[in-house]
C-alpha cells in the first residue's frame, strides 16, 4: 500500500499552528509576535489573520515570513 500525505489538511495544520508566531519576531518583534499568538488563539483565528488585521504586516509580508518552506530551511530566516 501507498502511503500519500493530503497536502491539503498539512497545510491547513500548519496555518493553524500558533508555532507560526515564532516567525513573526524578526519581522515585528517578540512583543507584538506574543501579543498576536494570544489573540488569535483567543479569536480562534490564524496568526496570519491577526497578524493582517492588526496592521503588524501586510498580505504579500505575511506571505514572505509566514512562508512553512522558508522556515523550514537551515540558516537563520529573513538571510537570503
Amino acid at each position: 500500500a501507498k502511503l500519500e500525505a493530503n497536502e491539503d489538511h498539512c497545510a491547513e495544520q500548519v496555518e493553524q499552528s500558533m508555532a507560526l508566531a515564532t516567525a513573526l519576531n524578526p519581522a515585528i518583534g517578540y512583543d507584538k509576535a506574543s501579543k498576536v499568538a494570544k489573540k488569535a488563539l483567543a479569536e480562534d483565528k490564524t496568526v496570519r489573520q491577526v497578524a493582517v488585521d492588526e496592521g503588524y504586516l501586510t498580505e504579500d509580508e505575511a506571505d514572505e515570513v509566514l512562508d512553512p518552506e522558508k522556515m523550514t530551511h537551515r540558516g537563520i530566516l529573513g538571510d537570503d
